[in-house]
């Protein structure tokens, strides 16, 4: 068994439209836009990494060049990447945040269908190489059959359901797969 935390879930790219003016629906608005790397799972992997742990990442992107520039800036990183599975023909997943002058978001747009295959038969081939790590940080936002498919092994996991609106999915999987403890 490593030290390497392992961080499993999302890793896509961010883009933020900052409007410049009051946001006029039906219209074009000027903005300022920038991009980055984002994803629950990819975000903690980093963190960890630039806080001097070692961390591996488990996730799905597509088989384009946004997914080979992610790849690219996670080995950079320093962050494992030898459990990402590139899929041919889906897109790799991206969040666009349209944001107003005040700062408030006025509408996301998440184009995340690439995870929905992160179930039950994605874990399967894997699920040896995710016993070799310390702990696991899961995604919440993962598909109920992953996370059913991930609590099945109830020795090591121990959960705090991330983003908070998850938990309440989180915990009845959670039950199902471990009553005798609260996650």
């Amino acid at each position: 068994m490593t030290g390497k935390m392992l961080c499993i879930g999302g890793a896509h790219l961010d883009r933020k439209a900052y409007a410049l003016s009051a946001v006029v629906a039906g219209s074009s608005n000027p903005v300022r836009l920038s991009t980055g790397w984002g994803g629950v799972a990819r975000n903690v992997a980093e963190t960890l990494v630039r806080l001097g742990a070692s961390a591996g990442l488990v996730s799905r992107l597509g088989a384009d060049a946004e997914g080979d520039r992610l790849l690219a800036a996670l080995g950079a990183l320093g962050i494992d990447t030898g459990l990402i599975v590139r899929v041919p023909g889906e897109s790799t997943a991206s969040y666009t945040a349209l944001i107003d002058p005040a700062g408030e978001l006025v509408v996301g747009l998440a184009d995340m269908a690439i995870y929905d295959g992160m179930d039950e038969a994605f874990f399967a081939p894997i699920k040896p190489s995710l016993a070799g790590h310390a702990a696991w940080f899961v995604d919440a936002n993962l598909p109920t059959t992953g996370l059913a498919a991930l609590l099945a092994d109830k020795q090591r996991l121990r959960c705090l359901p991330v983003p908070a609106s998850a938990s309440r999915r989180w915990r009845a999987i959670c039950w199902r797969a471990a009553p005798a403890r609260w996650c």
